[in-house]
């Protein structure tokens, strides 16, 4: 087998098994046959100058060693040619060749070749590439080969360019996926923040309203308060305004009734008979003090009236049972019944109106 263009191995001759020097030599005289050497064969064992695989139109030497080959032996070969310099010169190892080999082998063109252990193939150096390129078929080979290698590079290079827009997409939607996340992150964020200004704004004005209600309970209630001061103020005032006259009247009741006590103790009975009737006349301003005076509940209409004829009645009852002959007679007869008649009707009407 042989390798063209990217040295891929050509399906000639059937491969074996490279075990041995012998075997390395009879592969490397087949492969020379199929090249076009029809009479190649295996030099036998003698002085052979070096040589293993002779043809009328070649040379060639195989070396079945673990070490590469090197500059002098590639010499000894072209020795071993001598003047016969229309044979071509091969050379085949199974490990390679040195730099400095290549590039002798390269000068004087021979043709270096790398067996495998199942017996293919591989040109190492310019002149045995060229060589291959001579063969029939083998350029049409090659150019599809390389057609072939630009197609598969090609489609590599079409793959990788799709495993990088397919990474390109991947990496475009997982930062479009970011930014819509960090966009929903941010407007649930900026939702939160506009709820919690308005919990705050709210917040503040039913604290606002609060203290309103609070500054107008206090108000209304400090306003009551100094109603009700206003209020007691007034009805005390008006007490007092109310009880100042009824004092008088018991002031001057007492006054009169003491002067009546006197007259009466320091009197003649003729003087006594007259200051019956100032008696009288005091009772009945006491009386009437007392009643204005007192807080007697309730303070009516219907309930000053019967007290009025309550007063009426025990003044005359008074000026009767203290008044002496004459001022009995004074007002004895009519006067008297009219009195008593008129304070009945007081405290009547005073029963009716409470």
């Amino acid at each position: 087998m042989v390798s063209i263009g990217a040295w891929e191995p050509l399906t000639e001759p059937p491969r074996q098994s490279i075990d041995s020097w012998g075997s390395a030599e009879s592969n490397a005289a087949a492969w020379m046959r199929f090249w076009g050497f029809r009479d190649a064969r295996v030099t036998q064992g003698g002085a052979d100058a070096g040589v293993d695989v002779r043809s009328r139109g070649a040379l060639a030497q195989v070396k079945f060693e673990a070490a590469q080959v090197g500059r002098p032996v590639l010499q000894r070969l072209v020795g071993a040619r001598g003047r016969s310099v229309n044979q071509d010169l091969f050379f085949f190892s199974g490990v390679g060749f040195s730099a400095q080999a290549v590039e002798y082998a390269n000068e004087m063109d021979i043709r270096l070749f790398k067996y495998s252990l199942t017996g293919a193939m591989t040109p190492e150096n310019r002149s045995a590439r060229a060589f291959l390129r001579t063969l029939p078929g083998v350029a049409e080979r090659e150019a599809a080969e390389q057609a072939r290698a630009v197609a598969e590079r090609n489609a590599l290079l079409r793959a990788a360019a799709q495993r990088k827009a397919v990474q390109r997409a991947a990496v475009e939607r997982a930062a479009a996926k970011r930014l819509a996340e960090q966009r929903s992150l941010e407007e649930r964020a900026a939702a939160q923040g506009r709820q919690r200004a308005v919990e705050g704004a709210e917040a503040r004005a039913a604290q606002q309203r609060a203290a309103t209600e609070r500054t107008v309970v206090l108000a209304r209630f400090a306003g009551a308060l100094r109603a009700a001061e206003a209020k007691r103020t007034a009805d005390e005032e008006a007490e007092r305004r109310r009880q100042l006259p009824a004092i008088r009247r018991v002031m001057a009741g007492l006054v009169l009734s003491f002067a009546t006590l006197c007259s009466w103790l320091a009197g003649s009975p003729s003087i006594k008979d007259v200051v019956r009737g100032g008696a009288a006349l005091s009772y009945i301003l006491i009386f009437w003090g007392l009643y204005t005076g007192l807080s007697l509940p309730p303070r009516k209409p219907g309930v000053r009236r019967f007290f009025i004829g309550l007063a009426l009645l025990a003044a005359v009852i008074c000026s009767w049972a203290f008044g002496g002959p004459a001022f009995r007679n004074l007002i004895a007869g009519d006067g008297i019944t009219a009195a008593i008649v008129i304070s009945i009707l007081l405290m009547a009407w005073g029963i009716i109106l409470a």
